[in-house]
């Protein structure tokens, strides 16, 4: 059987190598953790805009629906106005002239 002998040059190449491979691994490891954050931060944030997005167009169609409603029951006034400025009775003018 053979036994195996290391020359203390042997030791320190290998204690290189083990060093450039733990640096390495280091490396690697915060710079994929700093990606990991960076994402997740970039989501969150895309996220928070979309909410944001969503309530402002949540707002805008509801102002829409309400103009909407306006814009109808302008029409009904103005068709009643119509419909009393056609008719043969005079229009009344204060509420004093208003028929009981």
């Amino acid at each position: 059987m053979r036994v195996f002998r290391f020359t203390i040059r042997d030791l320190i190449w290998l204690t290189v190598v083990v060093a450039l491979a733990c640096g390495w691994y280091i490396t690697v490891s915060r710079e994929t953790a700093r990606h990991w954050r960076e994402e997740a931060e970039a989501r969150r944030y895309w996220a928070q805009a979309q909410a944001e997005a969503d309530r402002g167009q949540a707002r805008l169609e509801a102002a829409a629906t309400r103009w909407e409603l306006m814009e109808l029951k302008l029409r009904n006034i103005d068709a009643r106005l119509r419909k009393l400025e056609s008719s043969s009775q005079p229009r009344p003018d204060s509420i004093a002239d208003r028929p009981n």
